[in-house]
């Protein structure tokens, strides 16, 4: 899409937060988890986010965190968006997903709610998200949500663990979220970023992830790279902007930033992403998340600077 003589992706992330219930082994907030809270953007710096975004041509509002209905204005907000115009979306963990935030957000107009399960055994994604509870309560916001006919997707990821089971939770996550009824399942590759931004052992090999393809069964079980010659959606599909305002073309990209929309116009900054190809990732980026495929000099230096 073109505005202004500029071209900008179809999506605009915005990290409303930083501040989460949980606490994920492979949180992509990592050592910025429940900090910095007061460096937040007030609803009225979110709100000329959203105006400038609509004016340069973005279709889509993605609230992202940390955990986005901790903000109280979370709902004001996404009728802010689907009032300019854009479709609204939001990530969460669920456990606020209560009946009464799922009947406010689809006052709001919210177009789809993405929650994450880790895994389809409650004890073993309670674990994994350090709260005790979490499961059964994204579930209960499921079934919430996808009786407000509110479009839903549940996220979540494929790691070492499955590989070894032969992928039997993966496929139970798949069973759940068709009991449950939601539109989709995307299914991500682990990356190098947050608390894993050096768990080099974490990550998949090409015969591990080819393995995990088998599952890939769209319309209803997606993959960011659903073959080892894709590409990945980072600052061409949409941008992620951080809750400090940074500008990334991906929020798994944190040594990537483009600009701070508090200092500059996003419109300046998109010229920036293109003029500089910023992403990095759109000639050289293929079958995974391009952070994964560091030498092992890029390893070392990775290492050191943590």
């Amino acid at each position: 899409m073109k505005s202004f003589g500029t071209w900008v992706p179809r999506q605009l992330w915005i990290g409303i937060t930083n501040r989460c219930l949980c606490n994920c082994v492979h949180c992509l907030v990592g050592p910025s988890l429940n900090k910095n809270g007061k460096t937040e953007f007030t609803t009225a710096e979110y709100r000329r986010l959203i105006d400038e975004g609509c004016s340069l041509g973005f279709m889509e509002a993605v609230y992202f965190g940390g955990e986005p209905l901790l903000r109280n204005d979370i709902v004001e907000l996404v009728d802010y968006a689907n009032t300019k115009g854009l479709l609204a979306s939001l990530f969460t963990n669920g456990v606020m997903l209560s009946k009464e935030m799922a009947d406010r957000l689809k006052g709001a107009g919210l177009n789809m709610c993405n929650v994450s399960l880790d895994s389809a055994n409650p004890a073993t994604h309670d674990r994994l998200r350090g709260l005790n509870g979490c499961f059964n309560k994204a579930v209960k916001g499921i079934r919430y949500i996808v009786a407000n006919e509110i479009k839903c997707s549940i996220w979540t990821y494929a790691s070492k663990e499955d590989i070894r089971s032969g992928l039997i939770d993966l496929r139970n996550l798949i069973l759940l979220g068709k009991e449950l009824r939601v539109d989709k399942i995307n299914i991500l590759f682990p990356m190098a970023s947050g608390n894993w931004l050096c768990s080099w052992s974490e990550m998949l090999t090409a015969e591990e992830r080819g393995n995990v393809r088998a599952l890939h069964a769209p319309p209803f079980v997606n993959f960011e790279f659903p073959d080892e010659g894709d590409h990945c959606s980072a600052g061409k599909v949409f941008i992620y902007i951080s809750p400090e305002g940074d500008v990334y073309p991906c929020p798994a990209l944190s040594h990537c930033v483009l600009g701070n929309i508090r200092s500059q116009q996003l419109n300046s900054i998109l010229r920036n992403l293109i003029n500089n190809n910023a992403a990095g990732s759109q000639s050289t980026c293929s079958g995974e998340c391009w952070i994964n495929k560091r030498n092992s000099d890029d390893r070392k230096f990775w290492s050191k600077s943590i």
